[in-house]
């Protein structure tokens, strides 16, 4: 009986000691299933963050690749008419240049204006108008300066016959 006893006490001991051990780790358990709540919950919380920010940042894109293609569809538009401009422009000069050429005094009575230039590079725009520019200043100088002289001559005409 006294070892039944002391066997009793020793499986008493030793089932003691697995309560103690299963509670520890039930205890264990209890705090890395809090620890992992609480890890979970932060996870989730930073994820529904970061899926906010996605979103707005997605509606920033879409805007943003709204109004870059609303700018390229106006620089298109733009190319077209400065292109445009362009070539209304040159047309514009030719008349000018050429409607300069019909009415510019000569100071020979046998030389005419053709309109065209012979052998001549082309000069760029700026030199080309400003040489347009001083062509009308002259021939308007000039035809001043005849209205002026066939006004005198008028004058003294009429002035003679008075």
């Amino acid at each position: 009986m006294e070892m039944v006893s002391k066997e009793l006490s020793e499986i008493k001991l030793l089932y003691d000691k697995e309560l103690e051990k299963g509670n520890e780790t039930k205890n264990k358990l209890n705090s890395v299933e809090k620890e992992h709540k609480m890890v979970k919950k932060e996870l989730v919380a930073d994820l529904e963050e970061k899926k906010l920010v996605i979103g707005e940042l997605s509606t920033q894109i879409d805007l943003h690749q709204k109004n870059f293609d609303e700018l390229k569809q106006e620089l298109k538009k733009a190319k077209k008419r400065q292109i445009y401009l362009e070539e209304t422009y040159g047309g514009c000069m030719r008349e000018l240049e050429l409607f300069v050429k019909s009415y510019q005094f000569h100071e020979s009575k046998t030389e005419k204006p053709t309109g065209k230039r012979k052998n001549q590079p082309k000069t760029d725009e700026r030199a080309t108008l400003s040489s347009i520019i001083v062509n009308v200043k002259s021939t308007l100088m000039t035809y001043k300066d005849r209205l002026n002289s066939k006004t005198s001559e008028v004058s003294i005409s009429e002035q003679k016959l008075t």
